[in-house]
């Protein structure tokens, strides 16, 4: 009683809320020096009460923990993964088409071009030696993440539950154990590196995953240790396992393909691997903690870790006047190789960085100064199409791989959205004109906004009238359409 009513006496001249008046009451039983029958090491029910009183606070160091482990208690649901999402099943060329006559030689118009020979493929050109990827490794004090050195923030964790056979009740007392503990320094340093490093969402799963494989050996504590550290730092994570393993699922703003997924509650989870799963179990629902789904849209991957490479192109190719080099950042091309697959509008709307879009600018802008719309756009669409060799995916990376600007010019080959990614940026950015891409079956182009010519294979969409332009139709002009997508409607991305 006595230490309830001095409690309640210094509660009430300093503190105003009970919240406050619990952990004063925590504490003053703790540090005040006690005597006489309370300091008694033998009396038992002190013993107890204090242990009580300190189990009671760790437990309420976060209140959504307690309404979460009821979640987690509660029997999991086996759920039934779908099978990944696949974009454009059909065919693309397996060598680009070569236009017989450029639209130059017919004189349909008074507008000043320049007379182009027959070009050759772009297959024909050069690739440059793709630099290495900068990985991800563990240092003495700290990581090595996609380039940035990153200290020690992260202490040793508490003994855990073993998860090499993982099941429901081992990973509630992971998380049990986990939320008990001192981790509040942990968090805070995760967040701080996020700011620090400009990390999107995806790259601050791969941070948690990163510094959860330097703190626990086996794969499956990892994953459970990542959940912890993302649901923490406010991203829609969760676990889920079968016999063998436990995998780390995310909730996102876009839909991701390649990935097998669950629909719960009007909401989608990927998994972290491409592998089909099957069934996996895991908690029906989680209302203590209403996090953000990852938003992973490629405006926002990583910081700029100034290590550069350098791409270059030579005077007289095919198009360029004058020769120039692109800067890439190394560890942003690291960091957007691990990325999950998204929409083709992803792509199209993920500026290049800084160092890359300067560069670009400083060696195109000068060769197009002086030409009207038309030439410059012409300017721009042979440059792609005859600097950067055409392969399809499937046989530089093995699968479906869309890029963005910066892994276009990273990358010794690019195919038909990956040039009109490309030229998109370089006709909106250098000549500030509308830009639309045109997805057809198996093909890929852009159109761009322009008085049609004669001849123009063009469309009027909300207005305005946007004239082809296909990178991976060697040697053709604006206005021209390769013969197989002519008769064919695509899809519009507005941009």
């Amino acid at each position: 009683m006595l230490f309830r009513y001095r409690c309640s006496y210094f509660s009430k001249s300093t503190c105003f809320t009970a919240r406050i008046r619990v952990y004063c009451l925590l504490a003053f039983a703790m540090l005040v020096p006690l005597t006489g029958a309370y300091a008694n090491p033998q009396n038992t029910d002190w013993q107890q009460w204090q242990a009580q009183q300190q189990q009671a606070f760790q437990a309420f160091k976060d209140a959504r923990d307690q309404a979460f482990m009821g979640y987690l208690e509660q029997q999991w649901k086996e759920f039934e993964l779908f099978k990944a999402n696949v974009r454009d099943t059909t065919p693309k060329v397996a060598t680009p088409p070569v236009a017989k006559h450029s639209i130059s030689t017919r004189d349909t118009s008074s507008e000043r071009r320049t007379d182009r020979s027959i070009a050759t493929p772009a297959s024909a050109s050069t690739a440059t030696a793709t630099a290495p990827r900068l990985s991800n490794q563990s240092t003495e004090d700290g990581l090595l993440f996609f380039g940035h050195r990153i200290k020690r923030f992260w202490s040793t964790p508490p003994a855990l539950p073993a998860l090499s056979a993982p099941d429901q009740k081992k990973l509630a007392e992971f998380w049990r154990i986990l939320s008990q503990s001192r981790y509040e320094p942990l968090v805070a340093g995760f967040k701080q590196q996020q700011k620090a490093l400009g990390l999107g969402d995806w790259g601050s799963l791969q941070l948690a995953q990163e510094i959860a494989r330097i703190q626990l050996a086996h794969p499956n504590e990892q994953a459970a240790y990542a959940w912890f550290l993302l649901t923490k730092a406010g991203l829609d994570v969760r676990i889920a396992f079968d016999t063998q393993q436990t995998h780390l699922l995310f909730g996102t703003r876009q839909t991701v393909y390649g990935r097998p997924f669950l629909t719960l509650n009007g909401k989608t989870y990927y998994a972290d691997t491409p592998q089909n799963l099957g069934r996996l179990y895991s908690y029906p629902e989680n209302t203590a903690y209403r996090n953000a789904p990852l938003n992973l849209e490629l405006k926002n991957v990583i910081k700029s870790t100034g290590t550069l490479h350098t791409r270059a192109f030579a005077a007289g190719d095919q198009a360029l006047t004058n020769g120039f080099s692109v800067n890439l950042d190394a560890g942003l091309i690291s960091a957007l190789a691990s990325y999950p697959q998204l929409d083709l509008a992803a792509y199209f709307d993920a500026p290049p960085a800084s160092v890359t879009r300067e560069s670009l600018r400083a060696g195109l802008a000068p060769q197009i100064r002086d030409l009207p719309k038309r030439d410059a756009v012409n300017f721009l669409l042979h440059f792609v199409q005859h600097s950067f060799p055409y392969a399809r995916d499937e046989e530089q990376f093995g699968e479906e791989n869309y890029l963005t600007v910066e892994e276009n010019l990273h990358y010794p080959y690019s195919d038909c959205e990956d040039r009109s990614v490309l030229l998109a940026w370089l006709i909106r950015d250098l000549l500030r004109l509308p830009v639309v891409a045109l997805d057809f079956p198996g093909h890929v182009a852009i159109a761009v906004r322009l008085d049609p010519l004669p001849g123009d294979w063009a469309a009027t969409l909300k207005g305005h009238t946007y004239v082809i332009a296909d990178p991976t139709y060697i040697g053709a002009d604006v206005g021209m359409a390769m013969p197989s997508v002519q008769q064919q409607r695509p899809k519009v991305i507005y941009l």
